[in-house]
């Protein structure tokens, strides 16, 4: 009898980027995540912004800890998740055509030099978020000293964003409140396993309102309502525990 063989998918053979991190914090953490659950890229170490710092993040992730330098010359890319004082050191390592991704908080590319210094560079891009911003952090330290949270909600309204997403056909899930969805996961403290949504459109075709439902590995569920509702723009992250709330608004 001949032996009959499955066809190998085509992206069996596609080349996989591989993709350094340096940073052990809460941005690092969820980079590694989306690079773990990406096809075709390979997480090849992380590295704090000295040696020893990174070693918790290393041994949860699976991956080497490894000398800086070293590491930013065994990876095609480099993402650096490091409070905004230290990019500037952290950059300097790393060779201009060297593609890079570098955390920022909201307003740093404005206030920060390093930022806009990333921006000059050739093949480097800012990603701006919250995860740095003073308030946010004590909210996160004061979230996990609420122990066991069994109640943890994002909700976020803001002005129609339409006419800034228009060419690409989207919404709420692209509007500039999104990058409060850090913030819920680094919350939660624990890797995203599964994502439900209920999408309400309007006759453009975009996302005005999503209600997220996100499935963590410890099996509880985290929501995040979105929507382009009101006149100003405002949003708040609610966690709950026996211990009490935190809201940060």
């Amino acid at each position: 009898m001949a032996e009959r063989r499955q066809p190998v998918p085509s992206w069996h053979h596609a080349p996989v980027t591989t993709v350094a991190i340096i940073g052990r914090g809460r941005g690092a953490a969820l980079h590694a995540e989306t690079i773990r659950m990406t096809r075709g890229v390979e997480l090849v170490g992380v590295s704090g912004r000295a040696p020893g710092p990174a070693g918790a993040l290393s041994e949860a992730l699976g991956v080497p800890e490894r000398p800086r330098r070293e590491l930013i010359a065994a990876a095609e890319a480099v993402i650096v998740a490091v409070p905004p004082r230290a990019v500037s050191e952290v950059l300097s390592e790393i060779p201009v055509q060297q593609p890079t991704l570098v955390e920022s908080p909201v307003g740093a590319v404005d206030l920060d030099p390093a930022a806009r210094n990333a921006l000059d560079r050739p093949r480097s891009m800012v990603a701006v978020n919250l995860l740095h911003a003073p308030i946010v952090r004590r909210g996160l330290r004061a979230i996990t000293e609420l122990g066991d949270v069994h109640h943890l909600v994002l909700r976020a309204r803001t002005p129609s964003a339409a006419d800034r997403v228009a060419d690409v056909g989207a919404g709420v899930l692209l509007d500039p409140m999104a990058q409060l969805l850090p913030v819920l996961l680094a919350a939660a403290g624990e890797p995203l396993t599964a994502v439900s949504a209920r999408v309400d459109r309007d006759h453009r075709g975009h996302d005005v309102a999503a209600r997220l439902e996100l499935r963590l590995a410890d099996d509880r569920t985290v929501l995040a309502d979105l929507a382009w509702a009101d006149s100003t723009a405002h949003a708040d992250v609610e966690a709950a525990s026996a211990q009490g709330v935190v809201a940060l608004t």
